[in-house]
């Protein structure tokens, strides 16, 4: 229970520095710098295609042969060496549970990283992220520094 007591007061403390010396908070705005800071530097792809670009790939790949097809023995030793209680992605699968998949549940998963690298297509829900901002050790945030003060953690969803 101390280490549960110790991080409330630490969160409690940090929520302080972010006040003001009336006491008020400003974490909507600490909130909304974060979120103007990370869609600056996060920008995503632009999705459209680029004719000249489609041309080019399209010799490309005329020319050059498709990588090679993962095997079972391939995949089985990855999820093996998953640790088993890492924690889930947005589809809530764990390692685990990986882990113990049948025969034909392998095979499944197989044939959609296969036909991932065949196809050249990386699904559109396999590319989003979650962005955490982690407080850098040692790190004291007021709302001069508020952006140095904090890393981003980022997590596939």
């Amino acid at each position: 229970m101390k280490v549960a007591r110790r991080r409330g007061r630490r969160r409690k403390k940090l929520l302080d520095d972010l006040k003001d010396r009336r006491g008020h908070s400003h974490l909507k705005e600490v909130a909304n710098l974060f979120a103007n800071h990370l869609a600056e530097v996060y920008t995503p792809h632009d999705d459209t295609p680029d004719p000249e670009i489609l041309r080019k790939l399209a010799n490309h790949a005329q020319q050059t042969e498709k990588p090679r097809a993962f095997t079972t023995g391939e995949l089985k030793g990855v999820i093996k060496r998953l640790h088993p209680r890492k924690a889930p992605g947005s589809d809530l699968v764990t390692p685990l549970m990986l882990q113990e998949l049948p025969p034909e549940g392998i095979k499944a998963i197989l044939h959609l990283f296969n036909a991932i690298t065949r196809l050249e297509h990386w699904p559109k829900p396999l590319k989003q992220a979650k962005v955490v901002m982690i407080l850098k050790p040692g790190e004291k945030p007021n709302r001069c520094n508020v952006l140095q003060a904090y890393q981003p953690l980022t997590g596939y969803i």
